[in-house]
């Protein structure tokens, strides 16, 4: 088969943007290298590709340095980002890498409908493994015979363990979680997150954790449980969670049909961008706490031989085991 000819272009690098989180430690510094802006400060995420009023990301060096995402996707769209993307006002990925030295807490991005009646934004996401502690947990998915009074009853008292469901990632492997997938990234994990770009989140549970004023977190129980019952209606529909699709209106990413990957990868343009954290290990001066973009022609990657994890890979809970952490946390 004859391909096209590779075309590159040098990589962008932006600065990443670290956000303290409650859940959050200095992994970032010490597994990766990076050289954080408090050594003191908890650090939970790092904004590594963003273009978001609230968080823009700029350009580290080069021809355009220190100029904003947003500027480049407004005035060079297709001569960096290839054609196609008229419908996107904004850069459409949020490229994150995730500390949770702490579990996270139980939350679940809206799908479509409830995103549009609660005014927030659709949110499906996957995570790629960059470290996981031996015990580690990744959270995802409730008992099947969980009614949404069920899910209601376990986070106002406490018992979210005894519905959700559980699985060890190691590193190297990726997960992708759909928008209404009720999910929690476990302590003792660092995650390159790739998701679109939005930041609605409903917090469902939060392991009865308080902060130093005594004060829980904010919860968003009526949201959440709206999202939940929007995912369960669409997971009835023939095919959905079983298909590439990529749509104006839905984003849905590679996933199994029946627990065995699909063979079928969806069409692809001749010309795409790629856009990625680049961990680094902080050796190499000025690229240590940066993250890239590029733009370029390739072959269709292998999809058959993607490692991917569908829900049917988290166990059922253990009713008798403690979830790490969420005694202290």
């Amino acid at each position: 088969m004859a391909y096209a000819p590779v075309i590159t272009m040098q990589p962008f690098r932006f600065h990443s943007i670290y956000q303290p989180r409650i859940w959050g430690g200095q992994h970032m510094r010490t597994m990766l290298g990076r050289e954080l802006p408090n050594r003191e400060t908890a650090y939970g995420e790092a904004w590594e590709i963003s273009d978001r009023p609230e968080a823009m990301s700029t350009v580290r060096e080069g021809e355009w340095e220190g100029m904003p995402l947003h500027q480049l996707w407004e005035e060079r769209r297709e001569e960096l980002f290839g054609p196609g993307y008229e419908r996107f006002p904004r850069f459409p990925l949020l490229c994150k890498i995730l500390d949770a030295r702490e579990n996270l807490s139980v939350q679940v991005h809206p799908p479509e409908c409830t995103a549009a009646a609660r005014r927030g934004e659709v949110k499906n996401e996957v995570w790629y493994v960059l470290h996981a502690d031996p015990d580690a947990l990744i959270y995802g998915g409730m008992e099947e015979t969980a009614t949404l009074s069920d899910i209601r009853r376990a986070a106002e008292t406490g018992q979210m363990e005894q519905l959700i469901r559980s699985t060890h990632l190691e590193k190297g492997e990726h997960l992708y979680i759909p928008a209404g997938l009720v999910h929690a990234i476990g302590a003792g994990h660092l995650i390159a997150e790739i998701q679109q770009n939005s930041d609605t989140t409903y917090r469902l549970y939060d392991w009865n954790r308080t902060d130093a004023s005594g004060q829980g977190r904010e919860l968003h129980m009526e949201q959440a449980l709206d999202s939940i019952a929007e995912f369960r209606e669409l997971c009835r529909q023939p095919g959905y969670l079983t298909e590439c699709r990529i749509s104006p209106r839905r984003n849905i990413g590679w996933t199994r049909e029946n627990d065995s990957p699909s063979r079928t990868p969806p069409a692809s343009p001749s010309s795409q961008f790629s856009a990625a954290p680049c961990p680094g290990t902080g050796k190499r001066r000025g690229r240590g706490n940066s993250s890239c973009l590029r733009q370029m022609r390739t072959p269709s990657p292998p999809w058959n031989r993607i490692p991917f994890c569908s829900q049917q890979r988290f166990e059922r809970p253990n009713m008798t085991k403690s979830v790490k952490n969420s005694a202290q946390s």
